[in-house]
């Protein structure tokens, strides 16, 4: 009994399955084609419109508000620690003929005049940008700082090593 019912239960699903692969299915490309014409059709009448945004005029003023209070904590690259003030001057204006869009902080803790630049969120971007100060200022590192600015740096940070 038992091998009859297993017999019948296989034979019974092997037909299932092979009537379900001999099942093809065709499309009419023709029918496709027309739609897709009909619907380029409708998308050249389609006439865009101006939209209008309509916002409240206190939005930009609470926006630079934002702008200004954030405390972001971040990194900055250190190019000198100095005891030295004019030494500090000589390589600040060296580092600014050099890189004159990047930002330049002069910082005194007693007994030391430090040369910090740059505002980065992220260690990778400090690391990308240190790549290229490193070529003239050798001593260059990336130092973390409690409240940074948010400025974008357009220079390309891919790394040539694989």
């Amino acid at each position: 009994m038992n091998k009859k019912a297993i017999i019948w239960f296989f034979s019974f699903f092997l037909s299932v399955s092979m009537y379900a692969q001999n099942k093809i299915l065709h499309f009419d490309f023709n029918t496709i084609q027309e739609k897709k014409e009909k619907l380029a059709q409708i998308n050249t009448n389609i006439q865009l419109q101006p939209i209008e945004i309509i916002q409240d005029s206190l939005i930009p003023y609470f926006f630079s508000l934002y702008q200004q209070e954030r405390n972001l904590p971040g990194y900055r690259i250190q190019i000198i620690s100095t005891s030295n003030r004019n030494e500090l001057r000589k390589v600040k204006s060296e580092f600014l003929k050099a890189f004159p869009d990047i930002k330049t902080y002069e910082i005194y803790q007693q007994p030391y005049f430090k040369l910090r630049v740059g505002d980065f969120l992220y260690y990778y971007e400090a690391m990308c940008i240190k790549k290229f100060i490193e070529q003239q200022f050798p001593g260059a590192y990336i130092v973390s700082e409690n409240k940074i600015e948010n400025v974008a740096y357009p220079l390309n940070c891919q790394s040539d090593e694989k």
